[in-house]
């Protein structure tokens, strides 16, 4: 397996691989066993959903859009196929497009809002005038039998800085609503783990941007630069999974539920 910096790998080839990223080490983080059968045993599929569809044509129309035509398209939607006309016409459209991701109109065009609103925002344009999008990262870690890895959105090696772009439902409230989202998502965690595998490979000193865009009307577009102490917390937090993640496979034990008694009560805003 090929470690450090390794540009033109597909999306398909990155998440094929065994090596553990953000979003495995996330899965531990919630419920070791599911780790185990998803990415070992390889026993149970990982869900997929519209969203992460969505997330990664997004993603190719920001980053990469000369490649953007050539790996999505849009499903027609003037073809009737209970039609024998209607289904040649749509065998023709899916052999005519062939090896691209179909989406359907709708999504299309949130894409193209989305891409339009974060083309207009001075600041995103800023950082992403120069650096390279969608390049893999891989190292080996002390105790683990695979790698770790990262696929960075976007980085700029000479500017100091790596940009991650976000789909997000609103925001109204700018700043808590996405701090929010970071919390819940562990996207601070992200962040630290990136910039240690980068570390790892010669890149230290990065800052981290996230370039979060709505995927509603009005589709706004924000950055926010993630600051030291979120840093700092999502390194401490890596760290004690990644020393969990170590044991579990030196010991081959994988928690599942908790065997004693919880306690349950009301959330606390019904309270």
């Amino acid at each position: 397996m090929i470690l450090g910096k390794i540009l033109d790998e597909s999306n398909a080839d990155y998440h094929g691989c065994p090596a553990v990223s953000h979003s495995k080490l996330e899965t531990f983080r919630r419920r070791p066993i599911l780790y185990k059968k998803q990415y070992i045993d390889g026993t149970l599929a990982k869900p997929t959903s519209a969203a992460f569809a969505m997330g990664s044509a997004l993603h190719c129309a920001v980053l990469e859009p000369s490649e953007f035509n050539r790996r999505f398209c849009q499903k027609p939607s003037n073809i009737d196929r209970r039609t024998k006309d209607g289904k040649a016409a749509y065998d023709q459209f899916v052999a005519d497009n062939a090896g691209k991701e179909v989406l359907d109109a709708d999504d299309f065009s949130t894409v193209l809002a989305m891409r339009r609103s974060v083309q207009l925002h001075a600041s995103a344009q800023k950082l992403l005038q120069q650096g390279e999008a969608e390049v893999t990262w891989r190292v080996a870690h002390a105790g683990l039998p695979v790698p770790l890895q990262c696929r960075t959105d976007w980085v700029n090696v000479k500017g100091g800085y790596i940009a991650d772009v976000k789909t997000v439902s609103s925001l109204g409230n700018d700043e808590m609503e996405f701090s929010r989202t970071v919390a819940t998502f562990g996207y601070h965690r992200q962040a630290a783990l990136y910039l240690d595998i980068l570390a790892k490979c010669g890149l230290t000193d990065l800052s981290w941007y996230f370039i979060c865009v709505e995927k509603c009307e009005p589709f706004g577009t924000i950055v926010f630069k993630l600051d030291q102490s979120a840093l700092e917390v999502g390194a401490n937090e890596n760290y004690n999974d990644l020393f969990r993640l170590t044991r579990a496979y030196a010991e081959n034990i994988w928690l599942n539920t908790p065997d004693d008694v919880q306690s349950l009560a009301l959330p606390g805003w019904y309270k």
